[in-house]
């Protein structure tokens, strides 16, 4: 479905201006990027307004904090963080929105803020609180009036839409006022309209906000057959921990404006070895005596048991997980034992609050 969209492309495509940054995996760099915010403290007392006025005191808040990261053609990253961690604020700043206070960013090799008419063209932004449709008008017509702000062909128009119109189902939305849509039916659109131009790279911002599971769905399949399809680089900010693991092999942890991780999705997941837990399935008294064992051995550990079903949680770190797997499976009578690995919802927690930690 997407081989003639991508042929298109290399053929026609709508700039001409990148032909020679392809040519590099690389398509973002940042070293050392920092936004500094300075906002004014007030002060408490009936007279703060007049000490605002003659002897203002400010502070400098931090909204990214030295973040350096390179990203590769084709890469879906999940950059991740709490509320205020400096997730929007790097986003601003690749995308030439803000201007780095110190550091430097390079995406397709140019300056985004510097260069920002020739960046907008090989880019696609979708906020989840922003909007690029027209509120009274069909998505369709904004669609149309994005086609002439990107030089897209008549021809390539018409066939992207069309395939954007079978793989987000839109077939019954183009026509209908955007007010009148819902907010899944809205995110559609959007999405639509942000790689209606077929950017290199596209930042997504929190695209699945408040959607219900069926419209995630939909989205997030979309997200993955293009990445895969066209190669485009995908920088996606969410708090749903199910798009990162449906879509990222790799993330991006931030805290406070800094990187506390940057590295594969499944090795974070490793190195909280201590959340995993080991289930058996045995006769219920050898069930018994593997809980009684390994009780004694790892006082701290949780234990449960129901019938021939155990589960050893808590255990500790890599080195006790193997362990206390090579104890039971050292037992006769054991049917099957399994490693299970912790929900993404509490390794990511972990982060927030205890940093990485040591594999």
């Amino acid at each position: 479905m997407y081989a003639p969209w991508a042929l298109e492309t290399a053929v026609h495509g709508t700039t001409q201006s990148n032909t020679n940054t392809m040519s590099s995996n690389v398509t973002i760099t940042a070293t050392n990027l920092t936004k500094i915010y300075r906002v004014e403290r007030r002060r408490p007392g009936r007279l703060s307004w007049a000490r605002s006025l003659f002897s203002p005191v400010y502070e400098d808040i931090h909204g990214v904090d030295g973040l350096s990261l390179t990203i590769e053609r084709g890469e879906v990253l999940g950059l991740l963080g709490p509320n205020g961690a400096g997730k929007s604020t790097a986003v601003k700043l690749l995308t030439g929105v803000l201007y780095p206070t110190a550091g430097s960013v390079r995406v397709l090799g140019r300056d985004p803020f510097e260069d920002r008419i020739a960046n907008a063209q090989d880019i696609g932004v979708l906020f989840g609180q922003r909007s690029h449709l027209l509120h009274d008008l069909p998505a369709v017509d904004s669609f149309g009036l994005l086609r002439h702000l990107y030089g897209i062909l008549p021809a390539d128009y018409a066939a992207r839409l069309a395939d954007l119109t079978e793989l987000l189902e839109l077939d019954q939305l183009l026509s209908q006022p955007v007010r009148t849509l819902s907010l899944g039916q809205r995110m559609r659109c959007e999405i639509a309209a942000t790689f209606l131009h077929q950017p290199k790279i596209v930042f997504l911002d929190e695209p699945t906000i408040g959607l219900d599971v069926e419209a995630k769905r939909r989205i997030r399949a979309f997200i993955g057959s293009v990445s895969r399809s066209l190669g485009t680089t995908v920088l996606l900010t969410t708090h749903d921990l199910i798009d990162v693991q449906e879509l990222c092999e790799r993330v991006v942890v931030l805290n406070k404006g800094t990187a506390v991780f940057d590295g594969l999705l499944r090795d974070l997941i490793r190195r909280h070895a201590a959340s995993r837990a080991v289930e058996v399935d045995a006769p219920e008294a050898v069930a018994r005596a593997i809980a009684r064992g390994v009780s004694a051995a790892w006082p701290d550990a949780l234990v449960t048991q129901e019938g021939s079903r155990l589960r050893v949680s808590e255990i500790g770190d890599q080195t006790a997980v193997l362990e206390v797997t090579r104890q039971i499976m050292a037992r006769d009578g054991v049917r099957s034992l399994s490693v299970v690995e912790p929900p993404i919802e509490d390794v990511i927690l972990s982060v927030y609050r205890h940093g990485v930690g040591r594999g």
